[in-house]
């Protein structure tokens, strides 16, 4: 209870976190605990205490929304710009792989919070974004055409950033003013 009151108020202030090395594949984000109490049936709460915080998070924080879009975007572009293109230069799959990956990571719970959806898991979330009212057309298509076959050599690689990056300019054309 304490953990998820201290969650609260982080996201009431723009506060969050990620726990890259908690949970495979992206880590553990912070605000999951709030999805965990907007969805679920409160069997028993003898003092009222989860009522309460049930109650909290019946509406997406706007600060919250707010920070993962604006973090999150960022942490996009820079990465898009400093480091996938010289990973790609090098014939750097790996590195490449890896990097879209979180990019996408990234693009998902920025659609989640722009659509003021709570985050509850990696398993479900292209799914849940394919039922959003506001993201890029296909989106989770085209993630998975994407990361099914991002090439090998510079020219191949490159192409996979280039299309990486026409997700990374529609998410920010659905989001709007919230990034700039």
């Amino acid at each position: 209870v304490e953990r998820c009151r201290a969650v609260i108020a982080d996201a009431g202030a723009g506060r969050y976190e990620l726990h890259f090395g908690q949970q495979p594949p992206f880590g553990f984000f912070s605000p999951t605990y709030l999805g965990e109490l907007h969805v679920c049936q409160l069997l028993q709460d003898r003092f009222g205490e989860l009522a309460l915080l049930k109650e909290q998070v019946r509406v997406y924080p706007e600060p919250l929304r707010e920070a993962v879009i604006r973090n999150c975007l960022w942490g996009v572009e820079f990465g898009l710009e400093a480091f996938a293109p010289k990973f790609a230069q090098r014939s750097d799959a790996y590195n490449v792989a890896a990097s879209i990956s979180r990019f996408v990571f990234f693009m998902v719970l920025s659609l989640f919070a722009h659509n003021r959806c709570y985050f509850l898991n990696d398993k479900t979330a292209l799914d849940e974004v394919t039922g959003m009212e506001d993201v890029p057309p296909d989106f989770s298509r085209r993630v998975n055409a994407l990361l099914s076959n991002i090439g090998t050599s510079p020219v191949e690689l490159n192409e996979s950033i280039g299309r990486t990056r026409e997700l990374f300019n529609e998410t920010v054309g659905v989001v709007g003013d919230s990034y700039g």
